[in-house]
């Protein structure tokens, strides 16, 4: 489901439960979109809410989005698929306007309050599937897109750069083909990526919220801050991502959640050499909160400039982009136009 989607069936969802319509209002960029409470019996105008969307949301999450609602005059509305009792009560402790694909929300303002939780997820309609992005689609565009393997290479090398099964390269580069990302698809020798830079976007969309929620091991904590620069994690088979990642690429950032990726069977050795541990639910702000995922694609080479222990960069940039960080998105930009660039821009 994209996002744009979501936004109309939370809308349609809403107005089954609350005393009014409302619609959702698609702006030219996603910066742009609006939730609207519409002029009727209980209101005398309608409210109009700046709308930031976060499909897959996640409590860590919710310091950014409480900081980027709070800087809307109007005071803002988050979208996501779906608020649980726990994420509800998290969002409505900070004061957080939400809404849900099932009809949860809490919706303040100053003529109008309105909340419904409880509500169970709903089942979403599967779409009409591209193999390019799905799992082994999507690890096929990461080594493309990384300069891992070239587009021209045989179907065997292909699958054996992404670690792929053999049998998942051509349907891959068929759903590539159909979507307008490849040119002479059958002609191995010439075969070219195209519209490089919208491929790493649609990327992007489908890893933070297909793909990332599923690698996710859970959230982890430290008392030592600086156990990213203590620690090598190529020791122990993992990467750094998100913030991190980011740092030790740019040197632009001061990181404040630690991402992780890294297998189950080198993870109890990591953990206890760094001292971490499961976080503390009651959310102990002196430790560092680290969250942990499983790899995911291919290890990234060892090129010149490319610390061992950071994951592939297109893997970063898809980590900052998801906090919907405003501070984030910035250090995103300066990891593209560092370490994509090469790859992403058009021959």
């Amino acid at each position: 489901m994209n996002q744009e989607s979501a936004g109309h069936k939370a809308a349609r969802a809403l107005s089954e439960r609350l005393p009014m319509r409302c619609k959702f209002v698609e702006g030219t960029n996603r910066d742009e979109d609006r939730l609207e409470l519409l002029e009727g019996e209980m209101l005398n105008a309608t409210i109009s809410l700046r709308c930031v969307t976060l499909m897959h949301l996640r409590p860590t999450h919710i310091e950014h989005i409480a900081a980027q609602l709070g800087s809307f005059p109007d005071g803002g509305i988050l979208l996501t698929n779906y608020a649980n009792p726990s994420i509800t009560k998290a969002l409505t402790s900070k004061g957080i306007n939400f809404f849900d694909l099932s009809g949860n929300c809490r919706i303040h303002t100053p003529v109008f309050y309105f909340a419904v939780d409880g509500l169970k997820p709903v089942k979403e309609d599967k779409p009409t599937s591209n193999k390019a992005f799905e799992l082994a689609g999507m690890k096929l565009i990461l080594t493309l897109l990384s300069g891992i393997a070239p587009i021209t290479a045989s179907y065997r090398d292909l699958a054996q750069a992404a670690g792929i099964s053999l049998g998942t390269v051509g349907p891959a580069l068929d759903g590539l083909y159909g979507a307008g990302f490849i040119m002479h698809r059958d002609k191995p020798a010439i075969r070219k990526l195209i519209n490089k830079k919208k491929l790493l976007e649609r990327w992007v969309e489908t890893y933070t919220e297909k793909i990332k929620p599923k690698l996710f091991v859970g959230n982890y904590e430290a008392e030592n801050y600086y156990l990213w620069q203590e620690i090598n994690l190529a020791d122990y088979g993992g990467y750094w991502g998100g913030e991190v990642g980011a740092q030790i690429l740019t040197n632009y950032i001061r990181p404040q959640v630690f991402t992780i990726y890294i297998n189950a069977e080198k993870r109890g050795k990591l953990f206890a050499a760094a001292r971490i541990r499961k976080a503390d639910p009651m959310g102990n702000n002196q430790r560092t909160t680290i969250e942990v995922y499983e790899k995911f694609g291919p290890d990234y080479p060892a090129f010149s400039s490319h610390p061992l222990d950071v994951v592939n960069p297109i893997i970063v940039y898809a980590d900052l982009i998801g906090t919907h960080d405003s501070r984030n998105l910035d250090v995103a930009q300066a990891v593209y136009d560092s370490r994509l660039d090469q790859f992403i821009s058009e021959d």
